[in-house]
């Protein structure tokens, strides 16, 4: 009996032990969930805008991150769009690995390219707006060790000038002087200034032709003056001599009468937008003027 009561004894002990096993299966095996994220804290930094030339602006800024978690974050991606007006005028993104330790920040450096040209619209026009309107989005993704992710977006506005080019027209041709078949003209021309801002013409070369034959080509140097949104004048002397010349012409300009004329030719404009900007020109315009004396 006492053999028996052993074995009893012993087979309740295993079946006891078993029992506790059992209860707790998975305590080897459980996988730990990936610790959350701290979200980060995004902002963007303008560094102001640099015009390229009078089409492209260049809009440099920082995209700066903090790391309020007690753990390091790995960047990624991070991707920036420009938006012009609302719509969408550029995009930019950026994959470089960075590592961004735990109470830490980063700065990542971009630019973005606008240009004129693709806005269309109103910025086309002579009348246009002064300025273009931008916003800059950036969203971006981060990871840590664990494996948790957490998304951060930040955006900047701002707005960069519209540069427009200056429009020549004559106002008139004179008779300074004429001697026997030599003649001393003077050409004046008007230069009008669209931009709200003021334009310097460093220099101007141009052919002048009348009645569809060359009179005069030349380059002046300046600086001429001409202050936002309105016109400034330029005038030209040259001496024609006419011996060699058809006598129709002569009588056209001895008796003051109707030229038609060409003027084509190219400037360098300075414009002050408060960062510098020398850009060249080009103008070919025609009309007709009367000879005055």
């Amino acid at each position: 009996m006492a053999e028996h009561r052993i074995g009893a004894r012993a087979i309740a002990l295993a079946v006891l032990t078993f029992g506790i096993i059992a209860l707790f299966p998975s305590c080897a095996t459980k996988k730990s969930e990936p610790l959350a994220l701290v979200s980060p804290r995004a902002r963007i930094e303008a560094r102001g805008t640099v015009a390229l030339d009078r089409f492209r602006t260049k809009l440099p800024f920082a995209l700066e991150l903090d790391n309020p978690g007690t753990s390091a974050v790995s960047l990624e991606s991070l991707e920036c769009t420009l938006l012009v007006d609302g719509a969408e005028a550029g995009r930019v993104a950026s994959a470089e690995p960075c590592s961004i330790g735990a109470g830490d920040s980063a700065s990542f450096p971009l630019e973005m390219i606008a240009d004129a040209r693709k806005l269309g619209g109103a910025y086309s026009s002579p009348e246009g707006p002064a300025t273009a309107a931008f916003r800059i989005d950036a969203r971006l993704t981060l990871r840590n060790a664990e494996g948790g992710r957490s998304a951060a977006k930040a955006s900047a506005e701002g707005s960069f000038p519209i540069v427009r080019e200056p429009r020549f027209e004559i106002l008139k041709l004179k008779i300074e002087r004429d001697i026997l078949v030599t003649t001393n003209l003077k050409l004046a021309i008007e230069v009008y200034n669209p931009n709200a801002f003021p334009l310097e013409l460093k220099s101007l070369s141009y052919v002048f032709d009348g009645e569809g034959k060359p009179w005069a080509e030349g380059k002046t140097e300046g600086p001429f003056a001409v202050g936002a949104r309105s016109s400034g004048r330029i005038e030209l002397a040259f001496e024609m001599n006419f011996a060699d010349r058809d006598r129709a012409l002569f009588d056209l300009v001895a008796n003051l009468q109707i030229v038609r004329y060409r003027l084509a030719g190219s400037a360098s404009v300075a414009a002050d937008i408060g960062i510098p900007l020398v850009f060249p020109i080009e103008f070919d315009e025609g009309g007709s003027c009367r000879v005055e004396r």
